[in-house]
Parts: C-alpha cells; sequence; structure tokens
C-alpha cells in the first residue's frame, strides 16, 4: 500500500494542478471578456461624442453662416431697417498725402486697434423715413425735405414722412451732422447696439482698404466711375440728363 501512496497523490496533484489552471484560464477569459466589453462601450461613448461634436459644429457654423448673410443684408424690421454691415479687422495705414491739402499734410500712420462694423452701403431713403416716422419731434435743422430741397427724394405731409416713388433704395441727401447723430442714437435704441457715424480715421482705413494708391483701385481717375457715383458722371449731367442726381446703393465695384 506504501508502495501504491505516491502515484495517487501524484495523480491529486496532477488533478489539482488541472483545475487550478482550468480556473486561472477561465478568470482571464472572463477579465477579457470584460476588458472587451468596456472597450466597446468606450467606443460607443467616444462615438456618441464625436456624433454630438460635429452636430454642435454644424450648427455652430450655420449660426455663424445666418450671422455673416444677415451682417451683410438690409433687414426690414417693421419699425427700423437692419442696416447691412461688413466686418473692419483691425489694421494700421497712413493717413494723408503730400500732395492733399495743408491739413491732410504730412502723411502719417494711424492704427486702429480694433475691429469694428460699418454700413455696407449709404444709410437709404426708406431706412431714414422711418425713423422720421418713429420720433415724436422731428427738428427741422435735421434735413431738408424735397419742399426745402428739390434734389431731395424725402416728401413731408403733415407730420408723416414717405419716399418719392423709385427712391426707396437711393441714399438718403440734405441730411445734417445732427440729422446723422440722431438717426445713429435712435438706431442704437432700436436695436440695443452701439451705432456712431465713424471718425475721419475709420472712413479713410475703410476706404483705403489697405493700398497706398490715390484711390483704392489704383491711381487712374478713368477708373474712378466704376466705383462711385460722383459730380462728373451725375450732378454735372445736368437736370435733364438720365444720370442726374442719386442712383441706388451697392450699384458700383466695392472698394
Amino acid at each position: 500500500m506504501g508502495d501504491n501512496l505516491l502515484p495517487i497523490i501524484g495523480s491529486v496533484a496532477i488533478a489539482v494542478a488541472v483545475t487550478v489552471i482550468g480556473v486561472n484560464y477561465y478568470n482571464d477569459a472572463q477579465e477579457s471578456k470584460r476588458v472587451e466589453q468596456e472597450l466597446i462601450v468606450k467606443k460607443q461613448k467616444e462615438a456618441e461624442l464625436n456624433k454630438l461634436l460635429e452636430e454642435r459644429r454644424a450648427i455652430q457654423i450655420a449660426l455663424e453662416e445666418k450671422a455673416k448673410r444677415e451682417l451683410g443684408e438690409m433687414i426690414d424690421k417693421g419699425s427700423y431697417i437692419k442696416p447691412a454691415l461688413v466686418h473692419i479687422s483691425a489694421g494700421s495705414y497712413t493717413m494723408g498725402s503730400n500732395n492733399g491739402k495743408s491739413d491732410e499734410q504730412p502723411p502719417h500712420q494711424v492704427n486702429i486697434n480694433y475691429d469694428f462694423e460699418i454700413g455696407k452701403y449709404e444709410v437709404t431713403n426708406q431706412e431714414f423715413v422711418k425713423f422720421l416716422n418713429d420720433v415724436s419731434d422731428v427738428k427741422s435743422k435735421w434735413l431738408d425735405d424735397k419742399s426745402q430741397d428739390e434734389d431731395s427724394h424725402i416728401v413731408k405731409s403733415g407730420s408723416s414722412y414717405s419716399v418719392e416713388s423709385g427712391y426707396a433704395n437711393h441714399p438718403i441727401i440734405e441730411v445734417s451732422w445732427f440729422g446723422a447723430k440722431a438717426y445713429t442714437k435712435w438706431l442704437s435704441g432700436k436695436t440695443g447696439k452701439n451705432y456712431r457715424l465713424p471718425t475721419e480715421a475709420e472712413w479713410e482705413f475703410i476706404a483705403r482698404a489697405g493700398t497706398q494708391t490715390k484711390w483704392s483701385f489704383g491711381d487712374s481717375k478713368n477708373d474712378l466711375k466704376n466705383y462711385a457715383w460722383y459730380d462728373e458722371n451725375a450732378y454735372d449731367k445736368g437736370k435733364g440728363h438720365k444720370d442726374y442726381g442719386t442712383h441706388q446703393v451697392g450699384t458700383k465695384k466695392a472698394n
């Protein structure tokens, strides 16, 4: 019996060892499966998060595009018209000219160290009439209407104002500095945003459009007619000419 003990013990030892190995293998398989499941869940969460971020980015891009479109468009809000605006980034330019008037000399650098927005077009008759009809007390010093200046296209009837037919989108003229200031103050109140007149430095910065030439498009006056209506191609033509007077905004090339 003593001689047979070792094989039995050996068999038990082998059986135990095999069992332990089997248990370890089972535990390893379970752990591997658990880790795999965690990785799958993690990847699913990452995919959901990425999808959510992409959706948010798409919404943000759409909102930015909408804002850009609305920035560059006039929008009639009923009691007022939101102006079309252009975003201007900060920058520097050389102001003045050695060939200009004495108060324009000498040329000097001007820094515009802030972004701002400015009207894409001149303020139109229809925009200004909204203002005139909304305020309770229109000051005579604000503008000359049709009865005071025949070139004006603003018609006064009693206490109300209207635009002469065909001139709604023409620039408002015969408006004083006081009238322009009153308009920007009124528009600020309507929109909740700060509208004001541009400074001389801001206006020239925009007009130069990053160039050093006499005009933004170059030095040749022959090209000026493609970018602006001015005395020579408008008022100087005489009242019987089709080009006399003001014209619809946005009909010339941008600077």
